[in-house]
């Protein structure tokens, strides 16, 4: 999801990664332009504390030569569970483990 706040708030969804610095988004921005502020991945409503919200700061796209690149960007504390449940490879089998961890920003 894109949110323009230059334009309103107005809203639109990524269709395709074209690379690093360039997304393609359907419908069409209206008025949009290179200089506007935009968030990618935004709640584009007003919540309140009361307000059960899962927001995927988690994202990965593959690249040309078949990797991933992943980058996390926070100003809090984040509580995480990890969950391993098998490797996919059965001659690599894993005992099935849950941890609870925390990490925040340095």
């Amino acid at each position: 999801m894109v949110l323009n706040t230059t334009r309103s708030n107005a809203v639109s969804y990524v269709t395709a990664v074209v690379s690093n610095n360039q997304l393609t988004i359907s419908p069409a921005i209206t008025g949009q332009v290179a200089t506007d502020t935009y968030e990618i991945n935004a709640i584009p409503v007003i919540t309140t504390t009361s307000d059960d919200v899962y927001v995927p700061f988690i994202d990965s796209y593959e690249i040309a030569d078949g990797s991933e690149t992943v980058q996390i960007v926070y100003n809090t504390t984040v509580y995480t569970r990890v969950r391993a449940r098998r490797s996919g490879v059965l001659s690599n089998r894993i005992i099935p483990f849950e941890q609870d961890t925390n990490y925040h920003n340095p």
